[in-house]
């Protein structure tokens, strides 16, 4: 079993698949009515793709405020492996700069970031500001938790790692 916080290494498409076995559960077969925002576009228009090549039906699709595919051109493909990951927690907590060094597995690494954030509160108030370049329509900012905070930062981390090879 793998932690929730640790991020993982996922396809646009392995994301939209999952939707859809999620949205035929409710509705087995379309028409589909779709909404995306944001990075969610991605999504939208790959699940509109895999379900048009079902023989399904989209009725409507809208896309509010949505990056077009190409806005990470330039951006090489990251990976998320144990190097990356300290080095990103070296830059997004200094108190974590010298904690994380003897750990040799991803998972643990932010296993411990999670045990460093929630033995200090007034740490994760320094870092929310952080999580607003990533995340700008959180929920109850203000009440954010370490858990939340370190879930969330990954969480866009992985749609953006997802976004950055996709093609449709």
């Amino acid at each position: 079993k793998r932690s929730h916080n640790a991020p993982i290494n996922l396809e646009i498409e392995t994301i939209a698949a999952g939707y859809i076995r999620q949205i035929k559960t409710i509705q087995p077969h379309g028409p589909y009515n779709l909404t995306a925002w944001s990075w969610g576009g991605h999504i939208l228009f790959e699940m509109a793709l895999q379900l048009e090549k079902m023989g399904e039906k989209l009725s409507f699709l809208a896309f509010l405020d949505c990056l077009g595919p190409d806005y990470l051109e330039d951006k090489a493909t990251m990976q998320f492996i144990l190097e990356s990951e300290k080095t990103l927690l070296r830059e997004f907590i200094a108190a974590s700069s010298n904690k994380g060094e003897e750990i040799d597995d991803v998972e643990q690494l932010w296993s411990r970031t999670l045990e460093i954030l929630t033995a200090n509160p007034a740490l994760v108030t320094e870092v929310r500001p952080l999580i607003m370049e990533q995340a700008p329509a959180l929920p109850d900012y203000d009440g954010i938790t370490a858990e939340e905070l370190v879930q969330f930062l990954n969480t866009a981390r992985i749609h953006s790692r997802a976004s950055s090879p996709y093609v449709p």
